[in-house]
């Protein structure tokens, strides 16, 4: 029995095969094509409202706080390592950071995805994501202001609805 496999542009003939390579170099990828793919992946993955962003810094600032007022031990876990690792960047834990195998840039580079969609990301990542360094600049400002203000800490509970 026969089988033909077409991959990339690449016939391969024979035995089932999985190819794990890039792309036949062969057949290269067009400009347009590769235009194309970056802006379907784009669409699956748009650019969140600024409703979404204010929400998100509500539930960062909120697990800060928590963080600040009762430590890691009860949320590390608990969380996801995505949310586990931007309360870290917002914190300045280091230590944190480390534990889970990440850098600032790192948890920066994973958020810029989350705050701007895939398209903006990339642009932010080309400009060594002073965007996404903003955002989490000025939310670290209102940590002590979510700790010491309750109803401050109240408004974010209503943002995010918890």
């Amino acid at each position: 029995m026969v089988l033909g496999l077409i991959f990339a542009g690449a016939v391969v003939s024979g035995t089932p095969a999985i190819i794990l390579s890039e792309a036949d170099s062969r057949f290269p990828a067009t400009k347009d094509e590769e235009q194309m793919t970056d802006n379907l992946l784009a669409s699956f993955f748009p650019r969140p409202s600024d409703d979404d962003r204010l929400r998100r810094r509500a539930e960062l600032l909120l697990r800060a706080a928590s963080v600040r007022g009762w430590g890691w031990d009860d949320y590390r876990y608990q969380w996801s390592t995505g949310e586990v690792v931007a309360v870290a960047a917002l914190l300045g834990d280091g230590d944190v950071l480390s534990d889970m195998g990440e850098t600032l840039q790192a948890a920066y580079r994973r958020w810029a995805y989350d705050l701007w969609g895939m398209a903006d990301a990339q642009a932010d990542e080309a400009v060594e994501l002073r965007a996404t360094r903003k955002w989490f600049s000025e939310a670290a400002t209102d940590i002590e202001r979510t700790v010491n203000d309750p109803e401050f800490e109240q408004s974010l509970r209503a943002i995010t609805g918890w």
